[in-house]
Formats: structure tokens, sequence, C-alpha cells
């Protein structure tokens, strides 16, 4: 066992002088220097690539909430057209002609449903509202 182990220390002490030899001190700071900028490089285009998605994203929730904000909008303005539209309804005295005519009956249920139905698009708009914080919420955290 002594020889292998005397023949190993050789052949590893000659093999560690060897690589010592080969080894070029310029060389190698040469090659850091190209890693780095390579990896340089590699950060950069991750950069301008995530500054371009940023961006993108900040049009698009620019867009999103101009919409919200339009169909809100609208929605107010429809809710309140057709509160107006019921409450002229409401103020009409029904004499016994008018119990008889369905259609006026009609008529004011179906502005009842109008009036839910945008009640229950607001509300919709304003959920969207919320995700659309919790969005630019979450995008501020990952940045």
């Amino acid at each position: 066992m002594g020889v292998f182990k005397k023949f190993n220390d050789l052949l590893r002490s000659n093999l560690n002088d060897w690589l010592d030899k080969a080894e070029d001190p310029e060389k190698m700071r040469q090659l850091a220097i190209n890693e780095g900028e390579a990896n340089l490089k590699k950060v950069r285009a991750l950069l301008v690539s995530a500054l371009a998605s940023l961006k993108l994203a900040e049009a698009q929730k620019l867009d999103v909430s101009k919409e919200i904000n339009d169909l809100v909008t609208k929605m107010k303005r429809d809710i309140l057209s057709l509160e107006t539209q019921l409450s002229k309804l409401k103020a009409k005295r029904f004499t016994a002609d008018h119990v008889n005519d369905l259609s006026l009956f009609d008529q004011f249920d179906n502005l009842e449903e109008k009036i839910n139905h945008q009640e229950a698009e607001a509300k919709i708009g304003l959920s969207l509202e919320d995700e659309l914080e919790a969005l630019k919420k979450k995008l501020k955290s990952d940045s």
C-alpha cells in the first residue's frame, strides 16, 4: 500500500505543478472580465425586457381604467334616467281606466328591471376597479 500512496502523491504533485505552470494569470483575468461582460449584457437585456413589459402594463392599466370610468359614468347616467322615468310613472294617478290597462304596469315592471340591471352593471364596474387596484399593488410588489 505504501508504494501506491507514494505513487499517487507523486502523480498529484506533478499534476498540480503542471497546472500551475499552464495557468496564465493575465488570461484568467481576461476570462473573468469576458464572463462579467457577458453577464452584464444578459442583465441589461432582462432589464430592457422588464421595463418594456412594465410600460405595456401601465398603458393597458390606463386603457382599462378609462373604460371603467366611461362605463361607470354611462351607467350612472342611465340609472338616473331610469329613476326619473320610474318616478314619473309613480307620480301618475291611476284611475279605474288605468287599472285595466296592463301595458302601463308592464312598462313599470320593465323600467324596474332596467334599473336593477343597471345597478348590477355599476356594481360590476366597481369590482373591476377593485381588481385593477389589486393588480397595481401586485405589479408594484413584483418590481
